[in-house]
């Protein structure tokens, strides 16, 4: 059971991450396009291209992670060792 929730979490991550999902969208695009629905495969691409630059020019992941980073502050370095035993 362990093993089977295991790989299945790894499946479905794998297609629901946003990099993934970006592109799934742009082969349902291309899908689009060969069907000629070319409407909505300009929609569609159009939208993926400005997720890609928004994600591409603007620190979106640094913004995030800063109030997990920043929640707890940071603490001291612990006093070197006086001895080592080999």
């Amino acid at each position: 059971m362990n093993t089977s929730f295991f790989l299945l979490s790894k499946v479905f991550w794998t297609f629901v991450q946003p990099l993934s999902l970006l592109i799934i969208l742009i082969g349902f695009a291309i899908l689009a396009l060969y069907r000629g629905r070319i409407g909505f495969a300009r929609r569609v691409l159009v939208g993926v291209s400005c997720a890609f630059l928004l994600i591409g020019f603007f620190p979106i992941g640094n913004l995030v992670l800063e109030p997990l980073e920043t929640r707890f502050s940071i603490q001291p370095d612990p006093p070197s060792p006086k001895t080592i035993i080999v």
